[in-house]
């Protein structure tokens, strides 16, 4: 079997200090983490889980922060 067609697994990791959930408003927020079977750990974006809205993708676990910020500010009261 390639590693093309393992099964990958995906992490979910509770974060903090990011602006609340653009759709619910609440702020208990995850950072989902492709778990590869071979090499690092692949950031795939931020996920609310009171609602299950996801923030656009990224490369880095920083960048997946600053976008979901971004798009969380859009002036609508949480």
């Amino acid at each position: 079997m390639t590693s093309s067609h393992l099964p990958q697994q995906l992490a979910l990791l509770s974060v903090s200090g990011l602006l609340p959930c653009p759709f619910c408003g609440m702020a208990k927020l995850a950072r989902v983490t492709r778990l590869p079977p071979e090499g690092e750990p692949e950031p795939v974006c931020i996920q609310c889980e009171t609602c299950g809205a996801t923030g656009p993708t990224a490369t880095t676990h920083d960048h997946l922060s600053a976008l979901w910020d971004i798009r969380a500010n859009t002036g609508r009261p949480a």
